[in-house]
């Protein structure tokens, strides 16, 4: 079995760009994991719209701009 310039060229090519697309697919999750922990430990004010860190997981938060009551929603997000 003899292997050919081409045949190589070809296997490194198709190699590399499996590569490419592995590494894109972890970061993007990896990515995706790390907003959604900064949106699930962050509230934002119903009035003023001012977004703020959270102290409490879950319950009712007051918004350090304009002192507003910030009860959580349905799904249990401040805001």
């Amino acid at each position: 079995m003899d292997l050919t310039l081409a045949e190589l060229v070809t296997a490194i090519i198709v190699g590399a760009a499996g590569l490419v697309l592995f590494f894109s697919i972890v970061s993007r999750s990896l990515h995706r994991r790390a907003e959604n922990r900064a949106v699930r430990s962050s509230a934002i004010c119903r009035l003023c719209l001012h977004s703020f860190p959270r102290e409490i997981p879950k319950g009712t938060v007051i918004c350090p701009e304009c002192s507003a009551v910030n009860d959580p929603g349905r799904d249990g997000l401040a805001g």
